[in-house]
């Protein structure tokens, strides 16, 4: 019975894997209706329904991921090179980040 079970867990399935991994890179960042925090959230969703699969995510994957998906505009731009200059880890990108949002308001 339980092969029977682990057999449809998702997680095992190589497709649904695909489909998260695929999800994960192609998440976008709004950084003018979104937190970095909230997207770090989103990201961290999928990464942990990947953890202990052969698709899954590390935190230098994440790291990348955010800072692949900051905008190519105005002080932002700044913020890219700030965080690939220093050399930063993960917990250092949010924190820069952090420091160039504006507050969110609703339109």
């Amino acid at each position: 019975m339980w092969t029977a079970l682990a057999k449809e867990d998702r997680a095992n399935n190589r497709i649904h894997q695909a489909n998260l991994f695929f999800q994960f890179n192609q998440m976008t960042w709004n950084p003018q209706t979104e937190t970095i925090r909230t997207f770090y959230a989103r990201l961290e969703d999928v990464r942990a329904q990947l953890a202990n699969t052969e698709r899954a995510i590390t935190e230098n994957d994440m790291m990348w991921r955010i800072i692949s998906a900051i905008p190519d505009e105005g002080d932002w731009r700044q913020a890219r090179q700030f965080c690939l200059q220093d050399n930063m880890n993960l917990t250092a990108v949010i924190t820069t980040l952090q420091s160039y949002e504006k507050p969110i308001t609703d339109s």
